[in-house]
C-alpha cells in the first residue's frame, strides 16, 4: 500500500491533545489529518483512569463543541484538601481550598478518560476528520515549505506543519531533532476508579505520604477515581493483591475518608518519570501534550498543560492563516515555544519539587514544605492567589 495525502496540518497521535488539535484546526478552517501510530496504546490509556480538568480547560473544550458530550459523565470538583500523612516530626498542617472562595462553583470537573476519549472521537468523526492507522513513523523530512512523513504501511503525508501529540516517547519529536530532558523517579503510580459508601461531596483529597501522593478524585454518584504513588517495591506488593485486599489497603491509606471501598475497576500501574523538551517547535514540528512535557500525577497539571499547548498553537495558526503566512514557519514555531515556555517550565519544576519533598529525609526541605502549606492555609490572599494560579497561567494563553 502506498499513496500520498496532503493536509494543512498533520496531527500525530489520537489521544486527547491530538484530537483536540485536529478539531480545533477544523473549526479554524484548516484541513487536518490525524495519524494514530499506536491504536492499542491509545485504547489502553483510556481505561480505568480519569482526568481532572480545570475550568479553563473546560471552557476551551466547550468552544470546540466537545464539552456538551462530556458534561453528563463529569463531576464538579468543588474543594481540594491537602493532608500531610507522612508521619514525620515536621508535619504540615492540613490545607483546604474551596472554589467558592474565589467566586467559582468548582475548580473544574473530573471525568473518566474513556468518556473524554469517546466524546473527542465522536466530534472528530462528525466533522469528517480522518484518523489513519498506518503504523509507526518510518521517515521524516523537512523541506522549505512542508514536513513530509512516511509510515510503516507506505502512506506518505505532507503538510506545512506536523503536530507531535504522540506521547513522551514521541518518534516525531526525535525525528525532528528536538532534544528533551528526562529524569526518572523511583516510584510507581497506580490508578483506577471505585465505589464507596460515603458521599464525596465534590471534595478532592490529596494525602501526602512518604512514598508520594495518594489522591481521591470525585466521579458522578458515589464513585471516585484514585492515583496512588508509592515507591516501586511497595507498589509492586500492592498491585499483587486481589481487589478485596487492595480495597482494604486503600481504606487504611485514606483513613476511611470515603467509608468502605468496593467495585474497583481494572487497576493500572506505570513507572513515574518526567520530561521537558528543550524547545517546543522546530523543523515544521510543534510539540503538544506529553511529547512536550510529562510530570508526575500531582495537582492535575499534565493533561491541562497539554490542552493549553493546543489552545496556544491554534491561536497562532488562526493568525497565520488570516495573514496568509507559513503555518509551519520558523516565526510561528518560535512564537509558540515562547508562549508555552513559562507555563511548562514553572509547573514541571513545581511538581518535581513537591514530589521530591515527600521523598526527601532532608529536614530543611520538609520544613519548607510544611511552612508553605501553613502559609497557604492561613493567609487568605495567598491562598486565593494559589487557587487562581493553579487553574490557569498567570497571563492568558497566547
Amino acid at each position: 500500500m502506498s499513496f500520498t495525502q496532503r493536509s494543512e496540518v498533520i496531527v500525530i497521535g489520537a489521544g486527547p491533545a491530538g484530537l483536540a488539535a485536529a478539531i480545533g484546526c477544523h473549526e479554524a478552517g484548516l484541513t487536518a489529518t490525524v495519524v494514530d501510530t499506536s491504536p492499542a496504546a491509545s485504547a489502553h490509556a483510556a481505561t480505568g483512569r480519569s482526568a481532572a480538568l480545570f475550568s479553563t480547560t473546560i471552557a476551551f473544550l466547550s468552544r470546540l463543541g466537545v464539552w456538551d458530550r462530556c458534561a453528563p459523565h463529569a463531576e464538579p470538583l468543588r474543594a481540594l484538601q491537602f493532608i500531610d500523612d507522612t508521619g514525620r516530626r515536621l508535619r504540615a498542617p492540613d490545607a483546604l481550598f474551596k472554589a467558592a472562595e474565589i467566586g467559582e462553583e468548582a475548580f473544574g470537573c473530573n471525568i473518566a478518560n474513556a468518556d473524554l476519549a469517546r466524546a473527542l472521537k465522536e466530534i472528530a468523526a462528525e466533522k469528517g476528520i480522518a484518523i489513519l492507522t498506518p503504523g509507526p513513523l518510518r521517515t521524516f523530512h523537512e523541506s522549505a515549505t512542508r514536513a513530509i512523513l512516511t509510515f510503516e504501511n507506505g502512506i506518505e503525508l505532507y503538510a506545512p506543519l506536523a503536530v507531535a501529540a504522540d506521547g513522551r516517547n514521541s518518534a516525531t519529536r526525535e525525528a525532528a531533532g528536538i532534544r528533551a530532558l528526562t529524569w526518572p523517579y523511583e516510584q510507581t503510580a497506580m490508578a483506577a476508579s471505585f465505589s464507596h459508601s460515603r458521599p464525596h461531596n465534590g471534595l478532592c483529597i490529596e494525602f501526602h505520604r512518604n512514598g508520594g501522593p495518594f489522591t481521591l478524585i470525585p466521579l458522578p454518584g458515589n464513585r471516585s477515581s484514585f492515583v496512588w504513588t508509592e515507591r516501586k517495591a511497595d507498589a509492586a506488593r500492592l498491585m499483587g493483591l486481589d481487589d478485596e485486599a487492595f480495597a482494604h489497603e486503600m481504606e487504611k491509606a485514606s483513613h476511611f475518608a470515603l467509608g468502605r471501598i468496593f467495585d474497583l475497576s481494572q487497576r493500572g500501574a506505570f513507572p513515574l518519570s518526567a520530561l521537558m523538551a528543550r524547545e517546543f517547535g522546530r523543523a515544521r514540528v510543534a510539540l503538544v501534550g506529553e511529547a512536550a512535557h510529562a510530570v508526575p500525577p500531582i495537582g492535575a497539571q499534565g493533561l491541562n498543560l497539554g490542552f493549553r499547548d493546543v489552545e496556544a498553537l491554534l491561536g497562532l495558526l488562526v493568525d497565520a492563516k488570516a495573514a496568509n503566512a507559513d503555518l509551519g514557519g520558523e516565526d510561528l514555531l518560535r512564537d509558540y515555544s515562547a508562549a508555552r515556555r513559562g507555563d511548562i517550565v514553572s509547573r514541571t519544576l513545581g511538581v518535581d519539587l513537591l514530589n521530591r519533598s515527600l521523598l526527601s529525609g532532608f529536614l530543611p526541605m520538609q520544613a519548607a514544605r510544611g511552612l508553605g502549606l501553613y502559609a497557604l492555609g492561613a493567609i487568605g490572599p495567598l491562598r486565593r492567589a494559589f487557587m487562581r494560579r493553579g487553574m490557569a497561567p498567570a497571563s492568558p494563553v497566547q
